[in-house]
């Protein structure tokens, strides 16, 4: 799959700084400040995204710049607004 139809898959609609704050809130449900793959296997359902699970572990390599195997506020924000 192209990175193009790949990203398409993870189109999100519009959100203030705020409530995409909240959203990682909501999808950190261990509360340690930083979403593992798991997590964000879990938020992306909770949303109804219709993703392979290839695009879903493509999408969060692509989120986690840092390659820690996390992603951190700055990540998920930055992910957001650049959809």
């Amino acid at each position: 799959m192209s990175e193009l139809n790949n990203r398409d898959a993870f189109r999100r609609p519009a959100k203030s700084h705020l409530e995409m704050s909240e959203d990682f809130q909501c999808c950190d449900t261990n509360h340690d400040g930083r979403i593992d793959f798991d997590e964000f296997k879990e938020f992306l359902a909770c949303l109804g995204a219709q993703i392979t699970p290839t695009q879903l572990l493509i999408g969060f390599r692509e989120i986690d710049t840092n390659r820690d195997g996390l992603v951190d506020l700055p990540e998920f924000l930055t992910w957001w607004r650049e959809q």
